[in-house]
């Protein structure tokens, strides 16, 4: 039982160490989401972010600009790795209430021999 245990420590680790990574890439990719709007049948850009507890939005640019692209590319990865973070913080969770009923297990162990 002691394997599976350590097993189960080892992968915590490795994705404690994921999300961290993950974090760094997320602090180099800009936070603004971002949308498009069709007006007069032409696709325009805009990048929206909090500001103060209020949503600001501001026009990055028409949709074909080759900005416009790197940015809507950006924000792709940005929504990709947020979501991995979040995956990897859920099953550390997981993992952590498992590791914690490893405790639990030993004592219930110990205290039957005693008995």
């Amino acid at each position: 039982m002691s394997l599976v245990f350590g097993i189960l420590e080892e992968e915590k680790k490795r994705l404690e160490s994921l999300a961290n990574e993950y974090d760094k890439v997320l602090k180099t990719l800009p936070q603004e989401s971002v949308h498009i709007r069709k007006i007069s049948g032409k696709l325009y850009l805009y990048s929206s972010k909090r500001k103060n507890g209020k949503v600001t939005s501001r026009y990055v640019g028409d949709c074909s600009d080759r900005n416009a692209k790197k940015i809507i590319e950006q924000d792709k990865l940005r929504r990709v790795y947020k979501q991995r973070k979040k995956d990897a913080l859920i099953s550390i969770k997981e993992i952590g209430r498992l590791l914690g009923r490893k405790n639990t297990k030993r004592h219930i162990l110990a205290n039957a021999k005693n008995a």
